[in-house]
């Protein structure tokens, strides 16, 4: 009797019909074919179910027309889709052990969620906020920083890198405070970023000398403070067209007075530690070190 089902069923041809007008529903099974003295389609039936519910009975109807798969066929298991979820929530875990979250704000609100999405997001994909946006359905890491809608790069991103800017002098001060001690080795460089495409409204963005040889390409400069292991204490963004020797003296007065060091060896290479400006230091209280 299966081996006859089982036929029928690989040729496609044998269904089940269900029967609700008795008290219990039964089901029936049946081949159709075309008759062709008759023209019309007529039915054989093979078989009744009884004893099953209604529910039961169209489980079976489903899996007679292939819509259902037994649970040890090799077609069982299909994935249709999937998300990235083991690196995401990894580094995330281990920013949060490290600290990380708190000490951008000491507040458990959205807009620390959202930077710290971004922070991991860029160790793993390396890319920017656009392209982070754009793989948000191939990753759990927004819904893992608790935004289970498709995020939004205005609202998600540059408000929160707003919020962020706000903290910058706190959260630097507290980088000094866990990475420097007095005495400590301080390591001072700077460079450029140069912009293309269309752009406006920035007190910053202007010509100056490209370390890269793009002439005709505005640029800002960026300077980094770190510790002798090189981890990144501070940095701020200067204009473009600024020389490297003059942001060496406000530079070191903002490591004494804003992170309160008074003794450290400060770090940098001959284009900024020139003669003139190591004259309007006070040595007595600070080493300068010119790094060829």
């Amino acid at each position: 009797m299966w081996f006859i089902l089982a036929m029928l069923t690989a040729n496609g041809n044998l269904h089940l019909e269900i029967q609700t007008s008795r008290k219990n529903p039964v089901g029936i099974l049946r081949t159709t074919f075309w008759d062709k003295k008759t023209k019309k389609f007529k039915h054989t039936q093979h078989g009744r179910i009884t004893g099953c519910s209604l529910k039961q009975l169209r489980m079976l109807q489903l899996s007679f027309r292939e819509k259902v798969i037994p649970a040890n066929d090799s077609k069982a298991l299909c994935i249709r889709t999937s998300k990235e979820l083991g690196a995401s929530q990894t580094i995330l875990k281990l920013a949060q052990d490290l600290g990380l979250d708190r000490l951008l704000y000491s507040r458990n609100e959205t807009w620390v969620k959202l930077v710290m999405a971004m922070v991991v997001g860029r160790i793993i994909y390396q890319g920017n906020k656009l392209s982070l946006w754009n793989i948000s359905e191939h990753t759990c890491l927004w819904e893992l920083c608790g935004i289970d809608e498709k995020p939004d790069v205005e609202k998600h991103c540059y408000e929160s890198l707003d919020r962020l800017l706000k903290r910058q002098k706190a959260i630097q001060k507290k980088l000094v405070a866990k990475h420097l001690q007095s005495g400590s080795l301080v390591l001072y460089d700077i460079t450029n970023t140069y912009f293309e495409g269309e752009y406006s409204e920035s007190d910053l963005i202007k010509f100056g000398y490209n370390r890269d040889e793009r002439k005709g390409h505005k640029q800002v400069v960026t300077g980094l403070i770190t510790n002798h292991q090189g981890c990144p204490v501070g940095c701020e963004v200067f204009e473009g067209n600024t020389k490297d020797a003059t942001t060496v003296t406000d530079k070191i007065d903002q490591i004494r007075q804003a992170y309160g060091l008074e003794h450290f060896i400060f770090v940098g290479d001959r284009g900024m530690v020139t003669q003139g400006q190591f004259e309007k230091l006070e040595p007595s209280k600070i080493y300068v070190q010119s790094a060829r």
